[in-house]
């Protein structure tokens, strides 16, 4: 919550801290300086002067200069300011009916790609107007514009392109489609050819939207649909390729996720302590080429990004691992919206340098005119000033500015000293039953490393991956239990190498599927993926999942149907060629009914409507049923319905359906429960339709449920291996920590205000803090206690039920308590009620009903 000054919560959202703080002392403390020497306290947060020193420390990193976009005139222009805070002005000329965003700056600096839009960016006006946006090039100062693409994507995020050298361009035309582009020839080529909407990265390694960091195989000009979906917006990569980026919420936390292992940590905390309180509700992400300044944006509390009060700030960060050091600098100061910042900084004439003590560091000669030994240096160490020469040796961590002088004539550098200390194991993760993928806390040299399981599983190789912070251990045979990874002769890549202790790492096996031979779709939760052999590209791909109207995510990540269904992206020919193919189907999946079904329902459906498709699996009252079609011999087409069991609501049931030459058999909790030869023929009647969750394509047929742990096999399941993956799914739900549920009847006392899709956008989705007085309930939650309650209000951009109450409604809420609802993490919720530091919070698990 905010302090006590602050009377209103505009628009917060929930946040969870990462534990980032520690690792920025550690740090400011290799600085060498303490975080409050950034700012001056002569000055409130809203002058310049207030924030001199903290320019002035960012200034001894050397020249350069920051662009962003603002609305400060009425149209949008770039401005540019020096990193000194002087040379504050428009870069862009005021052109009539045009926008102009998105700034990137060229690797040198001397050059700024930009998105010209038509007039009225991010209203109904440009929405409507069939201009399109253009990419266009300027010189940094704000000379020689022209033309790069005429017809580029209407983007009003940071990936209007990507600089992978000083003439080339990478960015999305106005179909989506990637392009790689020289800007002197104007040639370009098509960067992608298996997808549109994925920028690729500078070094070519990745490409991404804004769910999903996918890896990218320049050569064939393709990505694997492989990986975690992420939360949030404003995706970016870091320019050395190792690190993805982006804002996990609205107002943050800016986070960052090492994309060899997908391990996510914060860069800058929501309410971030090292930002001023009056103005900390941080977005628009970007760093340097260098990596060595993070710029982004700040408001006070206030989140429309066409509207809002933000502001530009700069903070000094490790270009290894991209933590910030010390506190964060202020450069924009108008009430105007200030956003999507790119920052440059200019090589020091001596060079930076980064390594752990004892470092020795041969200094650039290329701007020592003479002999080197002439010029006087002063190393930043204890060491005498004096005519030493280009090498030094530092043996303490610290961090040092070095200048050589000679006459008039000043150069500079920097060098930062790590502390010695061998690597450090991070994470240890099965991938795909054969490649164990181990996180290191550096760069590693496996050279010499002797990898061994205690199984006695053979080892057949060890490679590193990339950023060398990773290493893949391949095995021969497939990791089918529990075992323990031996790892020795792991080494750092430090100048004296430092060599890791022996390690001994738990790796688990994968548990469910048990047997993954013939899986053609999986889905275990949005948070745990499992990558599928795709019969369409050839490679592994993992599935996402869309939600549509009220579907939502529950705190385990699993799907929440009710009044909505999921969507299968990439699934649908995919589907339709492997299972056509095999002739035989087995679907799995683990399910609870909320509520009664009155009449047919959908639960799994790759069809277009009820009547035309080829598979369901749904519920007819308190039945469960399964629908197929089939082809006869004669060429005869038939759609068949038989009923499997009956099943009352509230209870979560493992289901598998199993079909194979006219027999299919249901397992509930794997045991067997039904078997019919209904289904005669085979499946060469089928075409393509869509795969949804929770209703069918076309609507109409809404199961209001929760489904998890799906799996789509092109083979038939016989009952060991259908209990086998039962046991499997029982104790990844059993391993889960445990949610308690408040059922209770509450008298709403106060809401907050109603967002609508014009103030939170980009998003769609949207939650409200209610204010209730409990009036019955089960459990501890005693009759009087005054509680605060999450509800959805907007989903898929509509109003949800919770937006119509009114004070003095009393309601029926099932309740569970907000903490534990991490899937809420990176959506908006609107707060704008009186501070309550001390009232209980909790999470509407269902839409509220009113009491009886």
């Amino acid at each position: 919550m905010k302090p006590a000054s602050t009377v209103k919560r505009r628009a917060t959202l929930i946040s969870w801290s990462l534990g980032i703080l520690a690792a920025v002392l550690v740090i400011a403390r290799i600085a060498g300086r303490q975080d409050d020497d950034s700012t001056d306290s002569g000055a409130g947060i809203d002058s310049p002067d207030h924030w001199r020193s903290g320019r002035a420390r960012l200034c001894e990193e050397g020249g350069g200069f920051v662009v962003w976009e603002s609305n400060r005139t009425g149209n949008w222009r770039l401005w540019r300011c020096e990193l000194d805070g002087s040379g504050l002005r428009q870069i862009t000329p005021d052109e009539p009916a045009r926008d102009h965003i998105c700034p990137h700056i060229s690797p040198d600096g001397k050059r700024v790609v930009y998105l010209n839009f038509p007039e009225g960016v991010g209203t109904k006006k440009e929405k409507e107007s069939r201009e399109p946006a253009c990419l266009q090039i300027m010189e940094s100062d704000g000379r020689s514009h022209r033309i790069l693409a005429p017809a580029a994507m209407k983007s009003t995020g940071n990936r209007a392109a990507v600089w992978v050298d000083n003439n080339t361009v990478i960015y999305l035309d106005s179909k989506k489609i990637t392009h790689e582009l020289d800007i002197t020839t104007g040639k370009s080529f098509q960067a992608i050819t298996n997808e549109t909407g994925y920028l690729v990265n500078a070094t070519r390694t990745y490409a991404m939207n804004r769910r999903h960091y996918f890896a990218y195989d320049p050569e064939s000009r393709t990505l694997t649909k492989q990986g975690k979906r992420h939360g949030g917006c404003e995706p970016y990569v870091s320019h050395d390729g190792v690190w993805g980026f982006r804002v996990m919420g609205a107002g943050g936390p800016l986070s960052r996720v090492h994309l060899a292992t997908e391990e996510m940590s914060s860069i800058l905390e929501k309410d971030d302590p090292r930002m001023p309180a009056e103005r900390n509700y941080a977005y628009f992400p970007m760093f340097s080429r260098c990596q060595r300044l993070f710029a982004f944006a700040a408001s006070p509390d206030q989140h429309d990004h066409y509207k809002s009060d933000y502001d530009i700030f700069v903070c000094l960060a490790d270009p290894k691992t991209l933590a910030l050091i010390g506190r964060p600098v202020r450069y924009s100061f108008d009430p105007g919206t200030d956003k999507y910042p790119d920052v440059f900084l200019a090589e020091l004439e001596l060079g930076r340098f980064q390594g752990e003590a004892p470092f020795t560091v041969h200094f650039s000669a290329s701007e020592l005119t003479g002999n080197p030994s002439l010029w006087r240096w002063d190393y930043g160490d204890d060491s005498p000033d004096g005519m030493a020469g280009i090498t030094h040796s530092y043996t303490r961590p610290g961090r040092y500015v070095v200048a050589a002088e000679r006459g008039n004539r000043r150069v500079r550098g920097s060098v930062t000293v790590e502390p010695s200390k061998p690597p450090e194991p991070t994470s240890a993760t099965l991938r795909d039953g054969k490649h164990i993928l181990v996180g290191f806390s550096e760069p590693v040299d496996v050279t010499k490393v002797d990898a061994r399981l205690e199984s006695g599983v053979r080892v057949v190789k060890s490679e590193l991956t990339p950023d060398r912070r990773a290493v893949v251990v391949v095995l021969a045979g497939a990791l089918d239990k529990q075992d323990r990874l031996h790892l020795v002769g792991i080494k750092d890549l430090a100048q004296r190498p430092n060599t890791m202790e022996p390690a001994v790492l738990e790796v688990a096996p994968l548990l469910w599927p048990s047997n993954r031979e013939g899986l053609v779709f999986a889905w275990q939760t949005a948070n745990d993926t499992i990558a599928v052999s795709h019969s369409i590209s050839g490679k592994a791909h993992t599935f996402t999942l869309k939600p549509r109207g009220g579907a939502r995510l529950d705190h385990d990540f699993g799907m929440v149907t009710w009044e909505g269904a999921f969507l299968a992206k990439d699934a649908d020919q995919h589907l339709t060629k492997t299972l056509k193919a095999s002739g035989e189907l087995t679907v799995e999946a683990t399910i609870k009914p909320l509520g009664t079904h009155t009449g047919k329902a959908s639960i799994i459906a790759f069809s277009t409507g009820p009547t035309v498709g080829n598979f369901i699996l749904g519920q007819d009252r308190d039945q469960l049923v399964f629908g197929l079609r089939t082809a006869d011999e004669k060429g005869g087409d038939h759609v068949r319905r038989a009923n499997l069991c009956s099943r009352s609501s509230g209870k979560k049931i493992h289901i598998t359906v199993a079909h194979r030459q006219g027999k299919t058999c249901c397992y509930i909790d794997g045991r067997r429960v039904a078997t019919t030869d209904k289904f005669e023929g085979d499946f060469s009647s089928w075409t393509q339709h869509h795969l949804t969750f929770g209703d069918q394509w076309s609507g109409g047929r809404s199961w209001n449920g929760t489904i998890e742990g799906v799996a789509i096999y092109s083979r038939t399941l016989g009952i060991e291996e259908v209990r086998a993956n039962y046991e499997a799914y029982r104790g990844i739900a059993a391993s889960r920590p445990p949610v308690q549920v408040w059922s209770v009847s509450a008298r709403l006392l106060a809401k907050s205000d109603m967002p609508t899709l014009k103030q939170i956008a980009p998003y769609r989705e949207a939650l409200a803090l209610y204010e209730y007085e409990v009036a019955e309930a089960d459990d501890d939650l005693a009759a009087g206690t005054v509680i605060r309650v999450a509800h959805w209000v907007l989903l898929d951009g509509d109003k949800q039920p919770a937006a119509a109450l009114t004070p003095g409604t009393v309601v029926s809420l099932r309740l569970s308590a907000l903490d534990r609802n991490k899937q809420l993490k990176s959506n908006f919720m609107s707060d704008t009620l009186d501070l309550a530091p001390d009232t209980p919070l909790y999470h509407s698990m269902l839409p509220p009903s009113r009491a009886e």
